[in-house]
């Protein structure tokens, strides 16, 4: 059992730090065995039914809460990205990101993760290893991000859901910051567009057409400005090394089933 966590704020990076380069090539393979094209590799029988238990345990868990003598039960929805399944002839390994303001939750302790383990390996018949990678901000991966904002659908409607999320990064000038400063920092990858799309009705929304599209975006004007690769001392090519994250959601409502779909494109520094 292996826990990561990846915090990447107010914090100076160095260019050889590839954790955060991690995440975007775990989610660029996620996303070819999972979402792009059918001509790539599927889900074995025994790997969906790993993901439905994954994906029940975290996301249907009670946890009791005892507040002056009463004792009631919350959901903890621990948001998880699709599994990453690497499979040998012994052993299964899989790699988890997830977000969750609490880390301390009982669930995520050695010991239950552990018996999750147990209960994965009865499936495959071998043993399991998860790799749980935490992620402090929903946009770090497009699934965790679609998955969150649905679970916020019910409260607003999509121009502030999605006005909320797509100006929490920040995205702003300098982004690439300036090399040999010492308060700058260069980071291992930007991101460089957000876009959300959805297709149907949210509740809030009830007199919107039944047939309807929408569609949200915000894009780094600065992530291809040669001026600002110059001063951070990395090459032109890093406009053209680019990584799309897609991840979708489906729900239902009371008008209906919806669907939000995410792309978070990202490059990649390349280092002179």
């Amino acid at each position: 059992m292996k826990f990561t966590n990846i915090l990447y704020k107010n914090k100076r990076i160095e260019g050889n730090d590839s954790k955060l380069v991690d995440i975007l090539t775990s989610s660029v393979l996620q996303n070819k065995n999972h979402f792009l094209s059918t001509n790539n590799r599927m889900l074995t029988n025994l790997e969906k039914v790993s993901t439905q238990i994954l994906q029940s345990y975290f996301g249907n868990i009670q946890v009791s809460v005892k507040k002056e003598g009463t004792k009631r039960y919350v959901s903890t929805n621990v948001l998880i990205s699709s599994p990453i399944y690497n499979q040998s002839n012994n052993k299964v390994n899989i790699t988890l990101f997830y977000y969750h303001k609490n880390n301390q939750m009982e669930i995520l302790s050695q010991e239950k993760l552990q018996e999750l383990c147990k209960t994965l390996s009865l499936i495959f018949h071998k043993e399991v290893h998860i790799e749980m990678i935490r992620v402090h901000y929903p946009y770090m991966n497009s699934q965790i991000l679609a998955q969150y904002l649905v679970n916020n659908a019910s409260k607003k409607n999509f121009l502030k859901f999605s006005d909320a999320i797509l100006t929490y990064p920040s995205l702003k000038a300098g982004v690439y910051g300036k090399a040999g400063e010492e308060d700058s920092f260069i980071l291992p990858s930007y991101i460089q567009n957000i876009r959300l799309e959805l297709s149907g009705r949210l509740v809030t929304e009830k007199v919107v057409p039944r047939v309807t599209k929408k569609i949200a975006q915000i894009a780094n004007p600065n992530a291809d400005s040669g001026v600002y690769l110059l001063e951070a001392g990395l090459s032109n090519d890093t406009v053209e090394n680019v990584v799309v994250d897609y991840g979708k959601v489906t729900s239902k409502n009371e008008l209906g089933s919806f669907t939000l779909k995410v792309w978070i494109t990202s490059v990649i520094s390349i280092f002179k």
